[in-house]
């Protein structure tokens, strides 16, 4: 619209006029000029309605003022007031049917309006661009959403779906096309193989493969109780195991009085053990009561198993079964047999070699040797045997478990 004018000699009717004519557009009323306009109402302040495209109309109130006008500056901001003193209230358009504050203070509804000089600045409001929107450069980094400045970490371009080094795609099905599969094959083998011909066994519940996968070896390997089997042991004497074959027995050990004999024997399985065996070349002579005994120990030197005294049987040559006062439940394992005699003249014992440089403990010490010379002046067996303590024998004494 044209530029409204009027004279000093302001008229009721032309009042009514621009009344009439101000609920007009922003853009439009930036061009209304009233040049040195005086006038009131009824002493009431002058009141401008502005509708804006969107939202609520913004009433624009001018403050008691005994002069008011109504100014455009050349840069386009519209002036209220008498332009001599406060308040005088100045608008620019900043945007498409947008009016800002540029000095003074405007109500809308009640509340204060914010000032031009908040728009785009900090702790103010975000200005739009001719599209509208916010500009990028007033957009925060955010890991809430994706910049439109820039995407952050969490996202890729769309051209990398499907491409190399970038990320698969999904059929209609919602699965990996066959085409952006790599070839496995070199890596894993098809779960059809699994306990087929050509193929892989499968595991039992066990971790262990089933009988009926694994092939017949009966014609290829002899297995280690087949080798046995063509041979005697203990089990054809009816022992569970011994110190050595009784074909091998030549010789024979006299320990000092009081001096305890350790014989190692290995049970390969577990048995419940009644009895001892020995075997004498030369019987004893006054032999003291209650002061010869036979027995069994773990390798850590604990007693679990003794016999009654031995003084009478140990009078007279040949074998000797001796039973246990309580019979012993044991386990697979390494155990020690050991005896020990006290009198004028100690008994012969059977043994396969008595020669301290036979080698019979070749490569081991302490607990892990085969025959051993254990604690002296002893009138039982004790309770327990340091370990640490005992001393390579020169004498395999044949004993026996049963």
């Amino acid at each position: 619209m044209a530029p409204y004018s009027y004279p000093d000699a302001f008229v009721q009717e032309q009042l009514t006029t621009f009344e009439d004519t101000a609920s007009l557009s922003a853009a439009d009323l930036l061009t209304v000029a009233l040049a040195d306009a005086r006038y009131q109402r009824l002493g009431q302040p002058v009141n401008l309605s502005i509708p804006l495209s969107s939202g609520p109309a913004l009433t624009v109130q001018q403050d008691t003022d005994s002069q008011p006008r109504i100014a455009v500056s050349p840069d386009g901001e519209l002036t209220f007031g008498d332009g001599t003193s406060d308040p005088d209230v100045v608008l620019r358009r900043v945007g498409p049917s947008t009016l800002a504050v540029v000095e003074g203070t405007l109500s809308q509804g009640g509340q204060a309006v914010l000032d031009a000089s908040k728009v785009g600045a900090a702790n103010g409001v975000a200005a739009l661009d001719a599209n509208g929107q916010v500009p990028s450069a007033q957009l925060p980094p955010t890991n809430v959403g994706l910049s439109q400045a820039q995407a952050d970490a969490r996202y890729i371009l769309k051209t990398s779906a499907g491409a190399a080094s970038g990320v698969a795609t999904l059929d209609a099905s919602s699965k990996i096309p066959t085409a952006q599969v790599p070839d496995l094959s070199g890596t894993y083998v098809a779960t059809s193989t699994r306990g087929a011909a050509s193929g892989v066994a499968t595991l039992d519940s066990a971790s262990k493969v089933p009988v009926s996968q694994i092939p017949d070896l009966a014609n290829t390997y002899v297995t280690a109780s087949t080798n046995l089997d063509n041979q005697y042991g203990p089990g054809d004497h009816g022992m569970f195991t011994w110190s050595c074959g009784l074909e091998h027995l030549r010789s024979s050990g006299q320990p000092e009085s009081g001096g305890v004999r350790m014989i190692k024997v290995r049970l390969k399985r577990p048995v419940t053990i009644g009895w001892i065996w020995m075997h004498l070349t030369s019987g004893g002579t006054s032999l003291t009561a209650n002061q010869c005994f036979a027995g069994l120990y773990t390798t850590a030197g604990a007693r679990v198993a003794v016999t009654a005294d031995q003084s009478t049987a140990w009078s007279t040559i040949g074998e000797k079964k001796m039973s246990l006062t309580t019979p012993y439940n044991a386990a697979a394992g390494d155990y020690f047999i050991a005896f020990v005699a006290n009198g004028t003249t100690i008994p012969q014992f059977t043994a396969a070699s008595n020669n301290s440089s036979s080698g019979l403990n070749m490569g081991v010490t302490g607990a892990s040797l085969r025959f051993a010379n254990g604690p002296t002046g002893q009138t039982s067996l004790p309770a327990s045997i340091n370990m640490g303590t005992i001393s390579p024998g020169s004498a395999s004494y044949f004993v026996a478990l049963s």
